[in-house]
């Protein structure tokens, strides 16, 4: 192959940065491969928190240059996936570096510059790019459930604190009850006895508007009073129905051992069963 002034590339997205990918572990190991094939290395260019989805990269956008500029024979990076996790975008770099006089090489390429070795290169992007798939529906399985058991232990939060005033309620009942219980007497005894009264001072006259009630304006009547009213009252409905009977032509007659009888009109006659003692 030759000795090659070479570039290395190397790349971290922003996810595996957390988890703890290195620049400086992928440029040791490319320094050490060039160093063994007696490449030259002329730069090292990091990309670093950018995604193998896309091509639009500062560090992939340097390397390109500096091949268009000339004097690069060889880039090179420590996996494939570190260049692109899309196959298309490989073959469209592979041809690029290609019209240049460059070759675009990966540590764990699969085959070689021979036709198939190009087809082997496009599954091994074909196969990085499934991982790559593979590791976001991973990502977003692992998102939802997050999501899930956040949702759960708000619920579950809420819960919670509904419960706790829930028993401050029941702990302050006890006292509530108490306090009510001791002003019981109190209320009962001042709960207004109703007693019939009537208006008095020298200014009222039946029939007019009440007057606002005051101690001065009403008299409660008394036990005997309240007797008499009640018979007037019964003696009134008397009264009132000895009127109707009158005016409907009906006449009542109460036997000791004998039914109810009534007459209405000349030759009407209806035997009421309704023994009279």
């Amino acid at each position: 192959m030759g000795v090659m002034r070479a570039v290395a590339y190397c790349r971290v997205s922003s996810e595996e940065q957390v988890k703890g990918f290195s620049l400086d572990d992928q440029k040791e190991t490319l320094r050490l491969w060039c160093q063994r094939n007696g490449h030259e290395v002329v730069e090292v260019v990091r990309d670093e928190g950018h995604s193998g989805a896309y091509l639009e990269r500062p560090g992939l956008d340097r390397v390109r240059d500096l091949v268009e500029e000339g004097g690069v024979s060889l880039v090179v990076a420590q996996d494939a996936d570190r260049l692109t996790r899309d196959p298309g975008h490989r073959l469209l770099l592979d041809e690029e570096l290609d019209r240049r006089g460059c070759r675009l090489r990966a540590l764990d390429d699969w085959g070689d510059e021979s036709h198939e070795g190009q087809l082997l290169r496009f599954l091994r992007g074909w196969v990085s790019k499934g991982e790559g798939l593979i590791s976001m529906v991973k990502l977003r399985e692992k998102l939802d459930a997050l999501a899930a058991e956040r949702e759960s232990l708000e619920a579950r939060r809420a819960m919670l604190a509904d419960g706790e005033v829930r028993l401050r309620e029941l702990e302050e009942l006890p006292g509530l009850m108490d306090e009510y219980l001791a002003d019981l007497p109190g209320l009962v005894d001042r709960m207004p006895v109703v007693r019939e009264y009537e208006l008095v001072g020298h200014d009222y006259e039946p029939g007019t508007k009440p007057r606002t009630l005051t101690p001065d304006s009403i008299r409660f009547l008394t036990e005997e009073e309240l007797e008499a009213k009640h018979r007037a009252a019964e003696a009134a409905r008397g009264a009132r129905f000895r009127e109707l009977y009158a005016r409907l032509g009906l006449r009542a007659a109460v036997h000791a051992e004998a039914p109810w009888t009534s007459r209405w009109g000349p030759r009407t006659r209806r035997e009421l069963c309704h023994a009279t003692g």
